[in-house]
């Protein structure tokens, strides 16, 4: 259409020997939209660059992103799988070395009874090891048992092998519990057991787990040394980790000859 305007324009000039008011005026038409044109392209061009710079900028940013993240979940599940073998490990071993230790009084009581127990230790140690190599498959300690049926397992297991007396209550409706409050709650009951007979030398322990008033509660007493002043080792601070990343919170309380005092303290979510 413009081209037909400018031969239009030239042909009218032609014609009369000047160029006519409506050839210059379609002059200056093109003038116009041409320049018109470039500068919308050139605007164009700086929003496409700009648009350009822009997806550069998201995507170095999204790349940091992802290597924060992948540094942080491999820092998580160093964090979880020294969690994990601190607990499970811990808690083997304290069962074998107090096993260990009975056993050269056992064989002189009976010979028999202690050809039985190392029998039992050498179990309990090969149990150990599968534990720890569920552990790094990321396994579930607790398979699919019900919570209480899995510390009743757990606290058989620990008796057995310390001679410990360990005495269980549950009270309120048993409220199905997904994967990661059921490990929360076996490793603090591993742990508590695990240090009041190696830190405490407690030959009488109580646990109680309640399921009420929309919350999960773990109380485990022992009758330990005890300490006026409780330090937190790692076990402690672990068990404190896997508590609140559930929101929920744990309080220690001790006194010397008195034993140590554990409150752990779960909100019961309607999907827990």
């Amino acid at each position: 259409m413009i081209g037909l305007l400018v031969l239009a324009g030239f042909w009218a000039g032609s014609i009369f020997g000047v160029k006519s008011s409506y050839a210059l005026f379609i002059d200056t038409g093109i003038f116009y939209g041409l320049g018109y044109i470039l500068g919308r392209l050139t605007i164009v061009n700086n929003a496409n660059k700009k648009l350009i710079d822009s997806i550069e900028k998201k995507n170095k940013d999204l790349e940091y992103y992802s290597k924060k993240v992948e540094e942080l979940t491999i820092k998580e599940e160093r964090n979880r799988v020294s969690q994990e073998l601190h607990d499970s490990v811990g808690h083997i071993f304290t069962s074998v070395i107090t096993s260990l230790d009975a056993l050269p009084y056992l064989y002189q009581a009976d010979k028999k009874e202690a050809e039985n127990s190392i029998k039992e230790i050498s179990d309990l140690a090969r149990n150990g090891l599968d534990d720890v190599r569920k552990t790094i498959h990321k396994m579930s300690p607790t398979n699919h048992q019900t919570l209480s049926d899995s510390v009743k397992e757990l606290i058989a297991d620990f008796t057995k092998h310390t001679l410990t007396e360990i005495k269980l209550s549950i009270e309120g409706d048993e409220t199905k519990v997904n994967e990661r409050v059921k490990s929360a709650i076996i490793r603090c009951i591993q742990e508590g057991l695990t240090n009041a007979k190696r830190h405490g030398q407690a030959t009488l322990i109580n646990v109680n787990i309640s399921f009420k008033s929309g919350e999960l509660t773990l109380l485990i007493e022992d009758n330990g040394s005890g300490c006026d002043e409780l330090i937190a080792g790692f076990g402690l601070r672990t068990m404190k980790e896997r508590i609140t990343a559930l929101t929920g919170t744990v309080n220690f309380n001790s006194k010397l000859n008195n034993g140590v005092k554990i409150l752990c303290s779960i909100p019961m979510a309607k999907d827990v």
